[in-house]
């Protein structure tokens, strides 16, 4: 890791799992908060013990349908940093030197309002460094650089991440800066975001509506988030990880805008005081492209 070449790690097929409710074959009614209701007969028999089923499931990453592949890749990634534990966690960094080489990533991030970073100045970033310690090292923290400017505005900010999606980079983002939670559910906005949760980046654009409510030719930026792990299950019901405000799934400015493409959950930027913290991964696309056909032809 970190010296810009692979790394052959060998595992077997074997994955940790646990045994527990098989809630596949029950009728829900879902509720708007995302809460699943059962009938109390489909669940217990008339003397109050459980019908269902057991069956055993992945202990950690749990991917849908029978994608195997992803839990071979977990673990020996796994096995890479030391153990399942080590792999709770961690940050953005970490993972983009891990699937990189490269010991160096940019960290763009919105400084704190107060010492116990509860929110972010809106129009400011600082441009930071995070670099490679170790293999169990996976919280990597970032430290200011003083070859690059002291404030960055949005502008700038847009222009690189634009920039860094254009030349394939590998690209991130978190909001780190939010009021400390006292239960899961205070890690999910109002509108469907997560804090402290990592995304990837898949697409930055601008894009011009031709009628905006009686203006013409506005400009608009869009930037594409991936969650990896889907919705939550937690303490009081499945909470919903979907992206809520303008350009969602559910919004009706794709059916108003066809001109911005097809319906792709999109995030807006305009008005927005997140993401707090972008990771982009400067990378050679030619080497980039180059080692993954390599590791292909293994």
């Amino acid at each position: 890791m970190a010296t810009g070449r692979w790394e052959l790690v060998e595992v077997d097929d074997f994955v940790p799992c646990t045994m527990e409710d098989d809630w596949s074959d029950i009728p829900y009614e879902e509720q708007a908060d995302g809460t699943r209701v059962y009938n109390y007969k489909d669940v217990y028999t008339e003397s109050g013990a459980k019908r269902l089923r057991k069956k055993w499931v992945p202990l950690f990453g749990r991917p849908n349908g029978r994608q195997v592949w992803a839990l071979i890749l977990e673990k020996a990634m796994a096995k890479f940093v030391g153990s399942y534990a080590n792999l709770s966690g961690g940050t953005e960094p970490f993972a983009l030197m891990a699937l990189t080489g490269f010991p160096v990533v940019y960290v763009f991030q919105r400084p704190a309002i107060d010492d116990a970073e509860t929110a972010a100045f809106k129009n400011h970033w600082e441009w930071k460094g995070a670099q490679y310690g170790s293999r169990t090292n996976t919280g990597i923290g970032s430290s200011r650089l003083s070859h690059v400017p002291d404030d960055l505005l949005d502008e700038e900010i847009w222009e690189k991440v634009v920039s860094y999606i254009a030349r394939t980079c590998p690209v991130t983002a978190s909001i780190t800066r939010f009021p400390a939670a006292k239960a899961v559910r205070d890690y999910y906005r109002p509108d469907g975001l997560i804090s402290g949760h990592a995304y990837a980046v898949l697409d930055a654009r601008e894009v011009i509506l031709h009628n905006d409510q009686g203006r013409r030719n506005v400009p608009l930026r869009l930037v594409a988030l991936k969650n990896p792990h889907g919705d939550w299950k937690a303490e009081g019901g499945t909470f919903s990880s979907t992206w809520l405000g303008e350009w969602g799934h559910q919004s009706d400015r794709w059916q108003r805008h066809p001109e911005v493409g097809t319906g792709k959950a999109i995030f807006s930027m305009k008005g927005s005081r997140a993401p707090c913290r972008l990771f982009p991964l400067t990378i050679r696309s030619s080497w980039w492209f180059k080692s993954i056909q390599k590791l292909k032809q293994h």
